[in-house]
């Protein structure tokens, strides 16, 4: 989907609520990534932790994930499926190569079609 500079918020949250599972590309991953600040909160507000993975590389400042993941579970809406517990997302590193991240992608999701079935 295209979306401009206003849309790109609402589209994004509408199909978090629809996914069984979400993938963040955070390789390169910074304080000056506003947009991945805004998905990340939304992240934490809208979607259960381990429906969640992210995904990230030696270009990732994990410090600084570690720190705004912890930042937004402060900051938890009181409706978030997240708000009980600090959320704990999956980290999946790309270094190992694509096939492997998609493996384990694949992984994560199963439990999930199992629970839906």
């Amino acid at each position: 989907m295209f979306c401009g500079d206003t849309t790109w918020r609402p589209m994004v949250t509408a199909l978090m609520a629809r996914c069984d599972l979400v993938a963040i590309d955070l390789r390169d991953f910074n304080h000056a990534n506003q947009g991945c600040l805004f998905e990340l909160q939304a992240l934490v507000d809208l979607v259960p932790a381990q429906r969640v993975v992210l995904l990230v590389d030696n270009s990732t400042e994990r410090d600084f994930l570690a720190t705004t993941l912890a930042d937004c579970s402060a900051k938890t809406s009181a409706g978030s499926p997240n708000a009980a517990r600090q959320a704990h997302m999956r980290l999946i590193d790309l270094e190992a190569g694509e096939q492997a991240a998609i493996d384990q992608m694949l992984a994560s999701a199963e439990p999930i079609a199992q629970a839906s079935a």
